[in-house]
């Protein structure tokens, strides 16, 4: 077998044996951990539709579409098997770690290659997540997949790589949203720090966005029929953007003292809220918040700016429903991967090798854009771990180029 294949072979192996070790340590697939995902597709099956109960009333588009579908589909064929559900998410979670070797390899070497996949296979957040009843290993796996597809990009600018790219981010932006202003900056990116005619990429820039809209036209025309009114994703928009823009907002679902951000407002407001249908609460949401930024602008971006130090460290209700000591060993964790993980992308923006300081501008601009769209909402520890995996790619490039120093290879 061909090194390179056995070393992806190796990886996924390793990864999902990590996986599945932790599945059956935590015995999660006994007792799995869920979330509304499951109510969702649980109504699906049941022949009640995309609908789930929420502040008394019923939604019909509570949350993006492609994880409760990809929940329902697995369960329609397997007997609403759980197992079988978590074990295609820790293939999937494998996977992430092959696709980090990937993208490490394209802006760097084999070595950090290795060297990234293996911190991903060991990646704390993917191996938890891989067998819990969420998003954020679908999430994760598509938002490395589009950074991949627009690294291919750069080398071969096809109409089939940009369709395949547009495929892509259509899929992910059916599970995260927030991927939408990459989407845009890459097309950007690629107009500006590429070697192909501007009139090509304007046309290629063109099939990418136009494919990633036809992925999403199907599940807005839904929302059309169903609500008669423009629904982008989903209708609880205006409530996690309140979330994060509000008189009591923390950056945080929570405040300090664990109440929801929701649970502290005022008894007037909850009534009125509760007093509303679907479209009426997210109306409500929205102009709450809109009317908060405007009488308060400064204070609008404090937040931004605490919002966007919360995604990239911890805010103080991170870890809240874990043991303070699984916190701390976390913090030292990450403290390791930030520090070389900065120094990492410094190395690379002032290499001398060009396709290394420019594939790092590209998921530069990933990591940016995914913080600042996320920090107009509200910051939890998991939104981060989406993309987590692939700032591992700077931390080994960090600290291999630190190791360098120190032995005099500098």
């Amino acid at each position: 077998m061909h090194s390179k294949k056995r070393i992806i072979v190796a990886v996924f192996i390793s990864a999902f044996i990590l996986r599945i070790s932790w599945m059956l340590i935590t015995s999660s697939h006994v007792h799995p951990r869920i979330w509304e995902y499951e109510n969702i597709a649980i109504n699906l099956l049941n022949g009640h539709g995309f609908t789930y109960f929420h502040l008394n009333t019923v939604y019909r588009s509570f949350v993006q579409p492609l994880y409760p579908f990809f929940c329902t589909v697995i369960y329609l064929f397997t007997n609403h098997s759980y197992l079988i559900l978590q074990l295609i998410q820790i293939i999937i979670s494998s996977f992430i770690c092959v696709i980090i070797f990937e993208i490490a390899g394209i802006i760097f070497d084999r070595r950090i290659a290795v060297f990234s996949a293996i911190l991903a296979v060991f990646h704390p957040g993917m191996i938890v997540y891989a067998v819990k009843l969420h998003p954020l290993v679908i999430d994760t796996f598509l938002i490395s997949l589009v950074a991949l597809t627009f690294l291919h990009l750069r080398s071969n600018f096809s109409v089939r790589n940009q369709i395949i790219a547009g495929i892509i981010s259509g899929l992910c932006i059916l599970t995260r949203s927030t991927i939408g202003l990459f989407l845009l900056l890459a097309v950007i990116w690629l107009l500006y720090r590429n070697g192909y005619p501007k009139k090509k990429i304007i046309l290629g820039g063109f099939i990418i966005l136009f494919a990633s809209f036809l992925i999403i036209l199907p599940w807005m025309i839904r929302n059309y029929m169903v609500h008669r009114q423009v629904v982008f994703m989903q209708t609880t928009t205006g409530e996690v953007f309140w979330r994060g823009n509000n008189t009591n907002a923390s950056g945080s679902a929570y405040k300090i003292d664990g109440r929801t951000v929701l649970g502290s407002s005022s008894p007037e407001f909850l009534k009125k809220l509760y007093s509303l249908d679907e479209m009426g609460q997210n109306k409500l949401f929205r102009e709450e918040a809109f009317g908060f930024m405007k009488g308060h602008p400064f204070e609008v971006m404090s937040l931004f700016i605490k919002k966007n130090y919360y995604f990239w460290w911890f805010s103080p209700q991170s870890g809240m429903e874990y043991p303070k000591l699984y916190l701390l060993i976390y913090k030292a964790l990450y403290s390791v991967v930030i520090l070389f993980g900065i120094l990492g992308i410094i190395f690379a923006l002032s290499s001398r090798i060009s396709n290394i300081r420019e594939n790092t501008l590209l998921i530069l601009l990933l990591f940016l854009s995914i913080s600042f769209a996320q920090s107009l909402f509200y910051v939890e520890g998991r939104h981060r771990w989406a993309i987590e995996p692939m700032l591992l790619i700077f931390t080994a490039n960090g600290i291999v180029n630190i190791k360098n120093m120190v032995k005099g290879k500098i």
